[in-house]
């Protein structure tokens, strides 16, 4: 049976409509598909070596997936017979401050979703870390090759000097002033966020800790403050004056007071939780590390952090003792303005001693294996960490009372001498300076490739790589 030209043509029409809408239905199936894949990060931002969680879902049944850091590959993981998948990765060492993206694609699917992980190193407290090594091992932007290349990137000018020593967390600086206020500019761009007013100077430094700015005063007053709006949340009234930094560890805030006390505090309520009785003032920041609660004055006590109780002191009836550094379980104090002493973190034993030139101005710094300090006749000395031999010393033309911050290969302190120095870590070179309006007595802050510090030129400074 022939068939006409015209059924012919009907006929190829309605074969050409059914490709047609069997060709759509399966385009967007697949797009419906493709676009329901996702994945989540956990967490989303963080320094490099991060440790991250990786979860997908919508990808295709029991295939590999292909997981990139910035189209270089990450790790693979394996989805299950609903098309999920968890999977753990470590963020590189070498990226660099900013937004990163991690992918996903299906190796046989060919779904893929992707996520943005926010590279951003915190230095949230004086110190650092709650040990107060002042060591960021994160730190990939500076280093000995291009330090010398450092400028002024903005300075904030307040109205008394600058002795604090800021935070830098989630690209927020904050910092206090002998104006008595506590302030918080972006680290970027010195733009003023807010400011709080104490009842007096503001020499301590800040500790930030879940959108909390935790903060001594001159008034006796340990304040808790909004991280955003700088809006009190609560304060607790010691019983003299708070030079000393606080540590935030587990939800409790540990603060030393010139009462002779150490107090442990409710991080969200500001509710006494204990307090220990040291008998003497206290002007040094307590520290913290695995469970101990390191505190000095006139000796070095160590105390357990949830109870209270002591663990051990020293009996060294000294006149004054600097902030606790510890690290490699081994706790490095100033004792008597000249000593400073290794001790044995878990029993408070004596392992070694160096007796210093002059008068020990800073606190210790520690990282490479060596310890860092200023002192008074204008040296940073350097000792090796194992058995404080002298490595090299370093003579500026003023008394050191900034405590250096250290990277894997440059330090950075300030001077009585009004400059900021960054020096070889290993050799002790001199890599880069820059002059102030005034003494330095704040310890710097090094976060993604910006050196902070504070002088009492009233300013806060922030010192970064010409773009």
């Amino acid at each position: 049976m022939r068939l006409s030209s015209r059924y012919k043509s009907l006929l190829l029409l309605i074969l050409l409509l059914i490709c047609s809408v069997s060709s759509f239905s399966f385009y967007n199936v697949a797009l419906v598909h493709a676009a329901s894949a996702s994945i989540k990060l956990n967490p989303n931002a963080g320094p490099p070596t991060t440790r991250i969680k990786v979860s997908g879902k919508h990808f295709g049944k029991n295939e590999q997936v292909l997981i990139t850091f910035d189209s270089n590959p990450l790790a693979t993981a394996m989805t299950n017979n609903v098309g999920s998948f968890s999977q753990h990765a470590t963020i590189p060492a070498s990226a660099l401050p900013g937004s990163h993206t991690v992918q996903t694609t299906g190796q046989s699917s060919g779904l893929s979703a992707s996520a943005t992980f926010l590279v951003r190193t915190n230095w949230s407290m004086f110190g650092f870390d709650t040990e107060r090594t002042h060591y960021n091992p994160y730190e990939n932007v500076l280093n000995t090759s291009n330090v010398s290349g450092l400028g002024l990137a903005w300075k904030y000018k307040t109205g008394s000097s600058v002795t604090s020593s800021p935070a830098i967390v989630n690209g927020i600086a904050y910092f206090g002033s002998r104006d008595d206020k506590v302030y918080a500019v972006d680290a970027q761009t010195g733009a003023f966020k807010w400011s709080f007013t104490t009842g007096d100077l503001v020499t301590a430094s800040p500790a930030v800790a879940n959108g909390v700015v935790y903060i001594g005063s001159h008034d006796h007053n340990l304040y808790a403050l909004d991280a955003a709006m700088g809006a009190e949340k609560w304060n607790f009234t010691t019983g003299d004056l708070i030079f000393a930094s606080p540590v935030v560890v587990k939800g409790v805030v540990y603060i030393a007071s010139h009462d002779g006390n150490l107090y442990a505090v409710n991080a969200t309520t500001g509710k006494l939780v204990w307090s220990y009785a040291i008998g003497a003032s206290m002007t040094s920041s307590p520290s913290v590390s695995n469970g101990i609660v390191y505190a000095t004055s006139t000796d070095v006590f160590a105390i357990n952090a949830k109870t209270g109780q002591l663990i051990w002191r020293t009996n060294d009836n000294a006149s004054s003792a600097s902030t606790a550094t510890v690290s490699n379980n081994t706790v490095y104090v100033v004792i008597s303005t000249n000593t400073l002493d290794a001790l044995n973190a878990k029993s408070g034993k004596l392992l070694w001693s160096y007796n210093s030139p002059s008068a020990i101005t800073s606190s210790i710094a520690t990282g490479n294996g060596l310890l860092y300090f200023g002192a008074q006749d204008n040296n940073l000395y350097v000792l090796n960490a194992t058995n404080g031999s002298l490595k090299w010393n370093y003579t500026t033309k003023g008394p050191i009372y900034s405590t250096p911050a250290v990277t894997t290969d440059v330090i950075y302190f300030g001077s009585q001498d009004d400059n900021i120095y960054a020096l070889d870590a290993a050799s002790g070179a001199l890599l880069w300076s820059y002059t102030t309006g005034s003494s330095i007595s704040s310890s710097p802050a090094v976060a993604n490739g910006v050196v902070f510090v504070g002088s009492s030129d009233d300013n806060l400074y922030a010192f970064g790589l010409s773009s």
